[in-house]
């Protein structure tokens, strides 16, 4: 559950299909100078973006729908 600006999101939580490796620069202003920090192996998705996207494709599906009745309507009139 992630908290912010008074709104609690849930979180889905899964394994990475690659492992990433994280970096940290040095602190000289030198561009050669990285140290390893660690690995990213999981990714977390707030849950209420697959849901709206879930609902677009339903939306979506549907106009494709609607848009070849009225084709088909159309063409049947001609």
């Amino acid at each position: 559950m992630l908290r912010y600006d008074g709104k609690s999101l849930p979180l889905h939580v899964g394994p990475e299909k690659f492992r990433h490796e994280l970096y940290r620069a040095g602190e000289s202003d030198s561009e050669d100078e990285w140290s390893f920090t660690g690995l990213i192996n999981h990714t977390l998705q707030i849950q209420q973006v697959e849901q709206a996207s879930a609902g677009m494709d339903k939306a979506l599906e549907t106009l494709k729908t609607n848009m070849a009745a009225i084709e088909q309507d159309r063409k049947a009139r001609t």
